[in-house]
């Protein structure tokens, strides 16, 4: 398990994760996430490993310059989290022949009660939403 987790928490580990993975990037946490989310350490596991899965995905798939993560709480008390990117457009609908990567992360989502959507407009961009 990612020991970043364990020593700096989930917003911190997440950033880690991002600042590792992007060459370019911007990361924005609301403050004290841990303390308003509270979520148990196999919850925040998930939310690292599905971030880790969709940065690998940019970084071998879109050709993006640019990475956007976003931890936020919506005004519902839903943790939300985005990334987003100006590589080549994913478009999850599309058959996909390789890899295990997309059904991971829904499976991982699953196990946290938590909902994996893609959107694409002008950036790619994936949100995860997770009742607190």
């Amino acid at each position: 398990s990612p020991s970043v987790l364990e020593n700096v928490g989930l917003a911190p580990a997440l950033e880690f994760l991002l600042q590792h993975n992007a060459s370019a990037y911007k990361f924005s946490a609301v403050e004290d996430l841990d303390e308003k989310t509270k979520f148990s350490p196999n919850v925040q596991m998930q939310i690292y490993r599905i971030a880790q899965e969709i940065l690998t995905n940019i970084k071998h798939h879109s050709d993006a310059k640019n990475v956007e993560m976003r931890a936020e709480i919506s005004s519902e008390n839903e943790f939300i989290l985005t990334i987003s990117d100006d590589g080549t457009p994913f478009v999850p609908t599309e058959k996909i022949t390789q890899g295990r990567g997309i059904s991971n992360i829904k499976s991982r989502a699953a196990l946290i009660e938590a909902e994996a959507d893609w959107t694409t407009t002008v950036r790619a961009e994936f949100s995860l939403k997770k009742k607190i």
